[in-house]
């Protein structure tokens, strides 16, 4: 993902990013536009893959199941929902808590499975808080 030529990619659009590249450049002019940063970054990913045609490393295909992108969004909508109710973070302040936990998560690259024992969990936290809240 590219940000805009002006301003870059905002917080938010930064933190939904697996990773993030920076592109070495000259300090005495260090501001590449979207157009050269694009030409660099296809460079430089074309180089590594004929580094490994080369060498004759093959690739392997991961057959773990990952969830996708959305999945992993209704989760993290899922977790900020019963962090609220259960009163762990505010209302007008779940960014900071939410925006550490989404590093922690992409760092930990669940599984499909993983993340469905984590939805689970949060399903039986939201049980239980809702039978507290009836007594």
């Amino acid at each position: 993902m590219f940000g805009r030529e002006r301003v870059g990619l905002t917080n938010e659009e930064l933190q939904k990013c697996h990773y993030h590249v920076a592109i070495a450049a000259n300090p005495e002019y260090s501001s590449l536009n979207l157009a050269m940063a694009v030409q660099v970054i296809a460079y430089e990913v074309r180089m590594a893959w004929l580094a490994t045609q080369e060498n004759g490393e093959q690739v392997e295909h991961e057959e773990t199941p990952y969830p996708l992108v959305d999945d992993l969004e209704r989760f993290y909508g899922h977790l900020e929902q019963t962090l609220l109710a259960t009163g762990f973070i505010r209302e007008n302040h779940p960014g900071q808590v939410m925006n550490k936990l989404r590093r922690l998560f992409t760092r930990a690259r669940p599984e499909s499975q993983e993340l469905n024992i984590l939805r689970g969990i949060l399903a039986s936290i939201e049980q239980q808080n809702k039978g507290n809240k009836a007594e």
